[in-house]
């Protein structure tokens, strides 16, 4: 498997290399008194218990308030009332490119006390040859199980005062100047995989520069110095209603259930082969026995009831929702992230 000019795409995210964020931790400890055996109700493995040490950290590849620093929160707050003679901390590392966190769950002891919690940018960065180690290989990372949560993609946005008054409109201008209408994607990561899926779909080419998190691209949508911004509805929501900002399309085949008003690419002739790939990668060092990874999955069902989880899927995931699924159908869906970076031709 090829991975795409390393130096030059390494170059790339040199901004995103150099701002580094420092680690910070948080915790969630319930009241002592209960067992583990009592609190995890006979779900996990009958062979393996989990956990066995006090301390279990969650390693979060993205600044706190993002919606990965929320999904380890709620996994420390559920798991937090389901084994409370433990304690479990979300350690927010952001730097090199989320490669520090990366490697901090990767070389983890093996004795379930370090969970990392990835994206699919686990896949990016090793496509973009940012990252020498793929998360789908078992002598590189043990899968214990991947969270998918159904939400909205992205749209295509515009300023409000944009002389794009349709997706034909912006499809047109870049056709006739390839490579000059610019959109914030950043490099190396599911944003700019995003902005390649669509590209597909158009039969046009973008100038992506730098716009790695939605804040960053808002701000330079709103100054004026990109065309257009890759951003969910709800992300965008605030400015459509406020006046600042438009949305052309809805980059799916369907419409958005949560803004159905928005039409799709496919109503609007344009289809788009591929879905981009999203969930919550729970992964670790390859060392961890499978049964032991198969008792911390067993472990995630009763997260649905944990409130401070489904306060996130009510807000940050407007509306979103989740369903378990074993480990074998997480391993699957991590698979399938893997499948659409070779279609996308991320790896030629």
């Amino acid at each position: 498997m090829k991975r795409l000019l390393a130096v030059m795409l390494t170059a790339a995210m040199g901004l995103s290399l150099t701002a580094c964020q420092g680690t910070t931790k948080d915790s969630s400890e319930g009241n002592p008194g209960q067992s583990v055996t009592e609190a995890s109700e006979g779900k996990q493995d009958a062979s393996v218990e989990w956990p066995t040490v006090k301390n279990v950290e969650i390693i979060c590849p993205a600044n706190a308030g993002s919606g990965t620093d929320g999904v380890c929160r709620a996994l420390a707050s559920h798991w937090g009332k389901m084994f409370p003679d433990h304690n479990f901390t979300v350690t927010n590392d952001a730097s090199g490119g989320y490669t520090v966190a990366y490697e901090m769950g990767r070389n983890s002891d093996t004795d379930g006390s370090t969970i990392l919690v990835g994206t699919p940018s686990m896949l990016m960065t090793y496509y973009f040859g940012v990252y020498d180690h793929l998360v789908t290989d078992p002598s590189e990372f043990q899968i214990i199980n991947c969270i998918k949560v159904n939400t909205d993609v992205a749209a295509i946005c515009v300023k409000a005062d944009s002389p794009y008054q349709t997706l034909d409109d912006l499809v047109e201008a870049a056709k006739a100047n390839p490579n000059t209408i610019s959109v914030g994607t950043g490099s190396g990561n599911i944003v700019y995989a995003g902005a390649l899926n669509i590209e597909n779909a158009l039969g046009c080419t973008f100038r992506k520069v730098d716009g790695a998190d939605n804040n960053e691209r808002i701000t330079n949508l709103l100054g004026g110095f990109n065309d257009w911004a890759y951003l969910t509805p709800a992300v965008a929501d605030q400015y459509v209603q406020n006046g600042d900002m438009r949305i052309l399309a809805y980059a799916a085949n369907e419409r958005s259930k949560v803004y159905p008003d928005i039409p799709c690419f496919d109503e609007l002739g344009y289809h788009m082969e591929y879905d981009v790939p999203t969930g919550y990668i729970l992964c670790c060092n390859p060392g961890m026995s499978d049964e032991l990874a198969e008792a911390i999955s067993a472990t995630l069902p009763g997260l649905k009831d944990d409130e401070m989880w489904n306060t996130l899927l009510n807000t940050t995931f407007k509306g979103g929702t989740w369903d378990y699924v074993d480990r074998s159908g997480g391993i699957q869906i991590v698979k399938d992230m893997q499948t659409f970076c070779d279609d996308l031709g991320l790896g030629a």
